[in-house]
């Protein structure tokens, strides 16, 4: 009987370095993302740049995440703090890609995994459909003012709900828009968890 492969110190040595080096690209991509998008809003939006500009583009390379987190808790995300999210996401997600192939399976693990997150950007784009025309119909019914036409408000609706959702929330302005996402939210949710649970399944009998 052919006894299983036992990873030697060597290639231990060999992932914990690679894990390593893409944990120092990650932090890096995304600290080089936050500085050269925040420094651009502030050119672009005459806000004031310290003379020393070198040393605080190096500085928020590190910075970044308290300076995210700050705006998270003060509800004032920027549009460079949205673009520091998405490459961290992004590269995570490449990453894990790449370490899921190395594995035994790993072509087909990989598979899975980007299935899961096709659904998830799905969801999330739909959701955010969903958020949008529930608001105008809301809206409409209550013959309350809109602030964008359906051409702007609507991509914006679909890039922004969950932070329009969790204002809503924390306010008690709970009413049929606010309901009928965070029921899609959990439907949602057990249908990606469902599917994800079967295409495993399928990877494990096969």
């Amino acid at each position: 009987m052919e006894q299983p492969e036992i990873p030697s110190s060597k290639n231990n040595k060999a992932f914990v370095l690679d894990l390593i080096k893409a944990i120092v690209v990650v932090l890096l991509v995304t600290g080089l993302t936050y500085s050269v998008s925040s420094h651009l809003y502030f050119l672009a939006t005459g806000k004031s740049i310290s003379s020393w500009w070198f040393l605080s583009v190096l500085a928020s390379i590190v910075s970044w995440p308290w300076s995210i987190r700050g705006n998270i808790v003060n509800s004032s995300l920027q549009i460079y703090d949205v673009l520091t999210i998405f490459a961290f996401v992004v590269t995570c997600l490449f990453f894990i890609n790449k370490f899921l192939k190395r594995t035994d399976k790993g072509e087909q693990k990989s598979l899975v995994f980007m299935q899961l997150i096709r659904r998830l950007i799905i969801s999330y784009f739909t959701i955010g459909l969903l958020f949008s025309i529930t608001g105008y119909i809301e809206r409409a019914i209550e013959n309350k003012p809109e602030v964008f036409s359906p051409l702007v408000g609507i991509p914006l609706d679909i890039i922004w709900w969950p932070w329009s959702l969790r204002g809503y929330t924390i306010h008690n302005n709970i009413g049929f828009q606010v309901f009928t996402t965070w029921f899609s939210c959990a439907l949602a949710l057990v249908i990606v968890l469902f599917r994800c649970i079967k295409d495993c399944r399928k990877l494990h009998n096969s």
